[in-house]
């Protein structure tokens, strides 16, 4: 018998939405207290690769599930875990509603302590693995290539392994 690659936690709720979301009004560095979310960090890779641009329409709410990668994987094999792109991708609507519930690092959903990943679609329509993690000053927030990285070398092509103990949200479809 497989064993998963993934440790269900559970579900929760990302209430739907009126206005558009507009990444740039949202995903800005400010550590202040003030902050909607303290951001300390936008990798040029979720700035350039055509995510900080992005307009998303309102949304009917979701929910979502996550859980806790169990051992060193590639994308693609946690994809498939999953059932697949259409129940592995999220939005940045629900990436941000998502920080919204812990803006200052606080305990929650998020882990504060290893990497967050959700699978997100850039303005072109490619799947990218986007990610945060919380430091002392700000959450830090990266946009991967699912399709290859760096970290695990497999014959001539070098891929990002996610380590063991990182968190997925993804569709409760």
């Amino acid at each position: 018998m497989k064993e998963n690659l993934i440790d269900f936690i559970g579900t929760f709720v990302v209430l739907a939405t009126t206005k558009p979301f507009v990444a740039s009004e949202n995903f800005v560095i400010n550590t202040s207290e003030k902050a909607k979310v303290k951001i300390a960090y936008l990798e040029d890779t979720f700035k350039k690769e055509n995510f900080l641009d992005k307009i998303e329409k309102p949304f009917y709410g979701s929910t979502l599930r996550h859980g806790i990668l169990k051992k060193d994987s590639l994308d693609s094999s946690i994809i498939a875990e999953l059932g697949g792109e259409v129940k592995a991708e999220t939005t940045l609507a629900e990436f941000w509603a998502t920080l919204r519930k812990q803006p200052h690092g606080e305990k929650g959903i998020l882990s504060i302590d290893d990497w967050n990943i959700f699978y997100i679609r850039d303005n072109k329509k490619v799947l990218w693995a986007m990610n945060c993690y919380w430091d002392r000053e700000g959450w830090r927030v990266e946009a991967n290539s699912i399709d290859n990285l760096w970290w695990k070398t497999y014959g001539t092509n070098t891929y990002l392994e996610w380590k063991a103990d990182n968190r997925f949200f993804f569709r409760n479809l």
